[in-house]
């Protein structure tokens, strides 16, 4: 069974590890389907917990270092740690069991989760500087009316951006998406219930933010002047900065055109995985590591001994082996052919189909009176209703899986299914369609992605800012960084696959963050009076400092998948923090810049 697979896999490679200990020269290698997901059962069930702890010490290290304050870094985490308990608990309850996809929920969940808990504390801190004779809970009350609001419609526009993945019709992203949906929710009640209760509990000291770094937007440290320095370039230059977002955006969509998938179950390791060199022997020295079955049912007994159908199976390996990536295919119809070159003294001219039904069936008792009964058994069923027919491919990446599938598709109309009335069903399986079909999926659940969350992201921002110009204003950011990303990804060659078709969803839910929480200090800027120039220049060193911390934590705990053992989740981990970089930067260049140009009163 295929929970058994990595016990399959443990025990070949311990006869292979015995033999090299026991001296033997010779270089063994081992690939094939249940290799692989003996591998992924393997490493599906440590993934998560192998990684971590690498993120949490990241994590407990930069809230130190930005607030200096040991509450700063245990209040957070212990809403991380009651998200993973809701969330792998509603993950069990549901009894749906874990794939390598999702075997990364507990690492990205922490990212997002600790999100609300930045926000809450940066403008608590930065409440204490404003109101030093404050008590606690006037604090805490100046806190929440501030910041829930956008903590609250962050968690709605995330979890969408996640939701909007179960447009897709592979089961693991649907529970991806399903479950880190939970999960944000999860985190932002937590947040509401723990952050603001245990701050009121604690004395108001403790906590040494670094007075030098003011909320106001003319003096502080470097960071603040950094901040500030951005609002004041993009005021004092918006054409020059709106002309580069459109410069970067065209360049992005160049790249579109040249954009690939690649979904092969081989193409789930690094390049360097001891499997993925047992593939690529296979596919240079031998017929192929991946392969095309066809399944056809004749509908009727002993239809498969109809010398027609059989001289059919023979014309469709002889055109599937004129293309050159093709290694070999293996059929009932060639073993036919070389009986009947022995049962004629081994001439060659005999090797063919003969014409005679009972012939075929003759030589078909004959070999089972003599040989093994087990022979056939991969090559037709009991009755010879139904034929197995294999393609063995020499190259594992879908590119050229769905270029052999698409030949066989021609191939099975001349040769299999000719205009004589009979009735052939053929059915297509193995590793080369699975990862064809797959690809088809992921690509369509990429685009589905996109088309689903932008427009409701957009009507939510909309319907909380009152104005249709700042929602669209409100997906500029990630919409530049999707668009850049994946032209980047066209330009290097770098497919997508099951993983990065997270990216699209991914990066709007996460990266609309920025946006909201800009656009909520700066309205509220507005609000109290003050210019267009002010108000990005304050937005900048105060929102855009907590925006600062949300993104380096983002990006921190995404390059921890640099270290999966999955390759498309080391991808999609350097993927989403660059996109997350794109996304912040756009937020606090472009906003400024286009901010001037739309009326708000």
């Amino acid at each position: 069974g295929r929970a058994d697979r990595p016990a399959v896999y443990f025990k070949l490679r311990g006869f292979l590890d015995g033999l090299n200990a026991r001296g033997y020269a010779e270089e063994l290698h081992i690939t094939g389907r249940t290799v692989i997901e003996g591998l992924f059962g393997i490493y599906i069930s440590t993934e998560g917990r192998r990684m971590l702890p690498f993120i949490l010490a990241f994590l407990a290290l930069f809230l130190f270092l930005s607030f200096r304050s040991l509450r700063a870094v245990l209040l957070p985490l212990a809403v991380v740690a009651a998200t993973e308990i809701w969330m792998l608990g509603f993950l069990g309850a549901w009894g749906h069991p874990m794939y390598p996809v999702t075997s990364i929920l507990p690492v990205l969940i922490v990212a997002i989760a600790v999100a609300d808990s930045i926000h809450l504390l940066a403008k608590y801190y930065e409440a204490r500087l404003q109101l030093p004779h404050a008590d606690v809970k006037e604090l805490v009350a100046v806190t929440m009316r501030e910041m829930g609001p956008p903590v609250f419609m962050t968690s709605i526009t995330t979890a969408v951006g996640f939701l909007s993945m179960t447009s897709s019709p592979l089961i693991p992203l649907f529970d991806f998406a399903i479950v880190m949906a939970f999960g944000i929710g999860a985190a932002f009640v937590l947040t509401l219930a723990i952050i603001p209760g245990v701050l009121v509990l604690l004395p108001a000291r403790g906590a040494r933010w670094n007075p030098r770094e003011s909320v106001g937007p003319s003096d502080g440290g470097l960071l603040t002047k950094l901040l500030a320095s951005a609002a004041t370039l993009s005021s004092r230059r918006p054409h020059t900065v709106l002309t580069l977002a459109v410069l970067f955006t065209a360049c992005g969509v160049g790249g579109l055109t040249q954009l690939t998938s690649d979904s092969s179950m081989a193409g789930q390791f690094p390049p360097h995985h001891h499997l993925r060199l047992a593939d690529e022997i296979a596919n240079q020295h031998f017929a192929g590591g991946t392969t095309l079955e066809l399944i056809i049912d004749t509908g009727d007994k002993d239809g498969v001994k109809d010398p027609e159908l059989l001289q059919g199976m023979d014309d469709f390996q002889a055109g599937m082996e004129e293309m050159a990536l093709v290694g070999d295919t293996f059929s009932l119809a060639e073993l036919v052919k070389k009986m009947n070159r022995v049962m004629n003294g081994d001439r060659p001219d005999a090797e063919r189909i003969p014409d005679s039904r009972e012939l075929v069936a003759q030589y078909l008792l004959l070999y089972s009176m003599s040989g093994d009964p087990g022979d056939f058994d991969d090559l037709v069923d009991y009755d010879y209703r139904r034929a197995h027919l294999t393609v063995f491919i020499k190259d594992s990446s879908t590119k050229w899986a769905r270029r052999v599938t698409e030949k066989a598709r021609t191939l099975l109309d001349e040769t299999l299914k000719p205009g004589s009335g009979r009735t052939v069903d053929v059915r297509f399986a193995g590793r080369a369609y699975t990862n064809t079909r797959l690809e088809g999926y992921v690509n369509s659940s990429q685009i589905s992605t996109i088309f689903i969350a932008a427009p409701a992201l957009v009507l939510i921002c909309w319907l909380m800012f009152g104005r249709l110009a700042l929602g669209l204003l409100a997906v500029t950011p990630v919409a530049i960084a999707i668009v850049g990303i994946y032209g980047a990804m066209g330009y290097i060659s770098l497919p997508t696959d099951i993983a990065t078709s997270l990216l699209g969803g991914m990066a709007l839910g996460i990266g609309i963050d920025f946006a909201i929480h800009y656009l909520h200090k700066y309205m509220s800027c507005r609000r109290r009076g003050m210019e267009a120039d002010d108000a990005a220049a304050l937005t900048a060193v105060t929102a855009g400092r907590a925006l600062f911390f949300n993104a380096t934590v983002l990006v921190g705990g995404f390059i921890v998948l640099l270290g999966a053992r999955f390759y498309p989740q080391m991808k999609l981990g350097a993927l989403v923090s660059v996109t997350m970089v794109i996304c912040y930067l756009a937020t606090m260049y472009i906003f400024p810049a286009a901010l001037r140009s739309i009326k708000l009163r």
